[in-house]
């Protein structure tokens, strides 16, 4: 696709700094099988008969299920296992984080049922507003990295 915006720099010399197969593929490569099998049950479930792709927009409560999965780590969920499904979670949370924060467009593997007639997609996140930095208990208090609001004015438009 000529018009998109990835994460991956286009400069040969950066590029280098971001070894896909040496660093990511080299290192786990059953892992990541383990994960497309995710992707692959994942897309029997809420997409059958459908080609391959990441639906977003349906389960999208991925640091719920973080935590699910961790908590049962070691373990099957039927078929999968949950240290597969948490890894699924997480790279699906990533992308999504970066491509709200760097304007990257939608992967080609992904659909987003929600856009419109145009192809745009409101989205209304915004930052957590701020906690006092100590707790009742006087230790430091976690900060969600975003939480998503009722759709307001959309802060951007992601074209699939």
């Amino acid at each position: 696709m000529p018009n998109e915006k990835r994460y991956l720099p286009t400069d040969s010399a950066a590029r280098k700094r971001i070894p896909m197969f040496s660093g990511l593929m080299a290192y786990f490569p059953d892992a990541l099988a383990a994960v497309a099998e995710v992707s692959f049950e994942g897309n029997e479930k809420h997409n059958p008969g459908q080609p391959l792709h990441h639906a977003r927009g349906k389960s999208m409560d991925h640091a719920d299920c973080i935590v699910r999965h961790l908590s049962n780590h070691g373990g099957f969920d039927g078929k999968t296992r949950e240290s597969a499904a948490l890894a699924w979670r997480a790279l699906a949370l990533l992308q999504e984080e970066l491509e709200l924060d760097l304007g990257l467009t939608l992967p080609r593997g992904a659909v987003d049922e929600r856009a419109d007639a145009t192809g745009s997609i409101a989205v209304s996140i915004t930052r957590a507003k701020p906690h006092s930095e100590e707790d009742t208990f006087g230790g430091p208090r976690p900060r969600p990295l975003y939480v998503e609001e009722e759709p307001q004015e959309p802060l951007m438009h992601i074209q699939v």
